[in-house]
């Protein structure tokens, strides 16, 4: 984590068990008639755990415009202003969206700074741990993009994991209590209630995905390894980590033959991008295309998947995977 970044690994982990309930004798007071704090969020995920959690107590602003890769952002005209404004930047980490990470270095003395994947406890994967995960426990109750060209880079997507993305909600109430201790229990109230749906959505996946004729989740890139992760399915990208990198006709080819070999009968798009490789693998191998939302980006009505947010999308996920796995 970047050097001179006010929270620390050691604040995530208090953020995760709980433990830094407490503030300084007169925070308080000195916060008491502050407005409300204001936030950066890198993408949208990040955006939706700050505007559900923050409420009133909190002025988001989401950085990554619509229709925009994440990993592609320019920071210019208002993003900047916001992100050179803010009290709080939450971001997932130095090499997914490089233009943010720079902001959090060059404001690290007064601004506080989340970096998701520094949270404790989210059992990270790699980018050569993107074919398959290492076989989550799916009826557990709790619990890469490769933009470096470093094969060890971390996979961020770790919001597509409901059991993960609640330790994130966990820090995110942590850093906002940190900036306006007073409204702690505000804070804690909203995170609460969203625990209660990713619960949910978690309850969801687990039973969609319980009894499935393939367990072979093939997708259009390397997004899943997560949810693959915690689902006991694997995970087989036809694009790796990045879609922006196509695969030549040869692995087209092979992806195909193991999804006749593994009785696939849907190859999933994402939302939002062209299927042209989903629906060439498809018409190889003699399956069906469907489409699993990233939510990498705020939800359209107009992106394949029928708009919502992050909660609806999730759910919407877990039909998907029951219905193009073959699951009972």
């Amino acid at each position: 984590m970047t050097t001179g970044v006010r929270i620390s690994r050691a604040v995530a982990i208090a953020a995760v068990v709980g433990m830094a309930s407490g503030c300084s004798p007169g925070a308080a007071d000195d916060q008491s008639d502050s407005g409300p704090v204001k936030v950066a969020a890198g993408f949208y995920p990040l955006r939706f755990l700050a505007e559900r959690i923050g409420g009133p107590d909190a002025e988001v602003t989401g950085l990554t415009p619509p229709g925009t890769e994440p990993h592609d952002l320019t920071l210019t005209g208002p993003a900047r202003a916001a992100a050179e404004e803010a009290e709080v930047m939450i971001y997932a980490g130095e090499d997914y969206q490089p233009e943010v990470t720079d902001v959090v270095r060059q404001r690290s003395g007064d601004m506080t700074a989340l970096d998701i994947l520094a949270v404790s406890e989210l059992d990270l994967l790699h980018a050569d741990k993107h074919h398959h995960g290492h076989g989550g426990d799916r009826h557990a109750d709790e619990d890469s993009h490769d933009h470096s060209g470093d094969q060890r880079a971390v996979d961020p997507h770790v919001w597509l994991d409901p059991l993960r993305y609640q330790r994130v909600a966990d820090a995110v109430t942590e850093t906002l209590a940190r900036e306006r201790p007073e409204r702690r229990a505000s804070f804690e109230q909203r995170r609460d209630e969203l625990k209660v749906q990713l619960r949910d959505v978690h309850r969801h996946l687990r039973d969609a995905t319980s009894d499935c004729a393939s367990r072979t989740l093939i997708t259009n890139h390397a997004a899943f390894g997560y949810l693959a992760d915690r689902y006991d399915l694997e995970q087989v990208p036809i694009a790796g980590l990045s879609p922006e990198h196509e695969p030549d006709p040869g692995t087209l080819a092979r992806i195909a033959t193991e999804a006749r070999r593994a009785n696939v009968s849907t190859i999933f798009a994402e939302e939002g991008i062209p299927a042209k490789l989903a629906r060439a693998v498809a018409d190889e191998a003699g399956a069906e295309v469907g489409v699993l939302a990233v939510i990498e980006f705020a939800p359209t009505s107009g992106d394949g998947a029928d708009g919502g947010d992050y909660v609806s999308r999730m759910h919407a996920n877990a039909d998907a995977l029951q219905a193009g796995l073959d699951c009972r």
